[in-house]
């Protein structure tokens, strides 16, 4: 069977679909640029309000230049309120939890901490107490002089307390310390 084509015969082409087609393309591009143009103009409007923003922070440091120099009672009222604020970061660093678990673990049997009172500054620690008897003191003081925490364990006081019967009531001790490494643990 031999296929022949005559091209004059009919219409190959669909007008109306081709038309179609040409429509919904030109609605597409045309929503592209709709869309395009909001967004131009709307960076453009946040550049303006960007420049203008840059100019008035331009103008606070242009003035902010031309104060008067800072008097000597303001720059030491300065220097005090920074000193105040770097001694309260220091404190609140401190780590009182760390602090007191390694003080429990080298608490011996028949000690009791009456009052801690650390210095910020040294590192030291103010510890006091009281002991039921002076080998129970002796143990205490041995623990933290062992230990791998604290150093410079210095017995600072000790008095044999009595009731109000006259019996012995305890051993009241002040101990000084240093812990290793300072706050930050």
């Amino acid at each position: 069977m031999k296929y022949s084509l005559n091209l004059a015969t009919g219409t190959y082409v669909h007008h109306r679909r081709l038309f179609a087609i040409l429509v919904a393309l030109g609605l597409f591009l045309l929503g592209l640029l709709i869309i395009n143009t909001v967004s131009v103009i709307r960076d453009n409007h946040r550049t303006r309000q960007l420049e203008l923003r840059l100019n008035e922070f331009r103008g606070e440091k242009q003035g902010s230049g031309q104060q008067a120099e800072i008097s000597g009672a303001a720059m030491a009222k300065l220097a005090k309120r920074i000193e105040t604020a770097n001694e309260l970061l220091i404190r609140d660093n401190y780590r009182w939890t760390t602090l007191l678990d390694h003080l429990e673990a080298h608490l011996a049997e028949g000690i009791s901490i009456r009052g801690l009172q650390p210095d910020y500054k040294t590192g030291i620690l103010k510890l006091n107490g009281v002991a039921a008897s002076v080998t129970d003191l002796r143990h205490f003081i041995d623990n933290l002089t062992r230990s791998e925490v604290f150093t410079q364990v210095y017995l600072k006081e000790q008095r044999t307390e009595k009731t109000k019967d006259d019996l012995d009531g305890g051993i009241t001790f002040s101990v000084e310390l240093k812990k290793r490494g300072g706050d930050e643990s």
